[in-house]
């Protein structure tokens, strides 16, 4: 670990809570300009009813994708800017813009952490 890769250093109550990230992961985030495609190498893919699971062979991971989860995936099948999507979202779902935006951009990130899409 180098001293770059610490984030954030609380003190509270007398004792340090240090937040590592993997190198360069805070310099990655996923913005309404960011281009993502599914990334579906080392991943098993099964429909469940509205749903979907997936095991990632390489790292053992098994991703659950609800129904709106799955709408995404199918929406990023080719590359996609991330506000495109959340348009299409937002007229999908008939939910609010601001927070559409803020759970979409939070739920790519943890799919991007997870290795199941990619940025372009």
């Amino acid at each position: 670990m180098k001293f770059s890769d610490i984030i954030l250093i609380l003190n509270f109550q007398n004792r340090r809570l240090i937040i590592y990230l993997e190198p360069q992961t805070h310099l990655n985030m996923i913005t309404l300009d960011t281009v993502i495609q599914r990334n579906t190498q080392n991943l098993l893919t099964s429909e469940v009813g509205d749903e979907m699971v997936m095991m990632d062979l390489e790292g053992g991971n098994y991703i659950s994708l609800n129904k709106v989860g799955r709408v995404i995936w199918e929406q990023i099948e080719s590359p996609t800017k991330v506000k495109e999507l959340i348009t299409y979202l937002v007229g999908r779902f008939n939910v609010d813009k601001d927070t559409c935006t803020t759970d979409t951009l939070e739920y790519l990130q943890s799919m991007k952490l997870q290795k199941a899409i990619s940025v372009l």
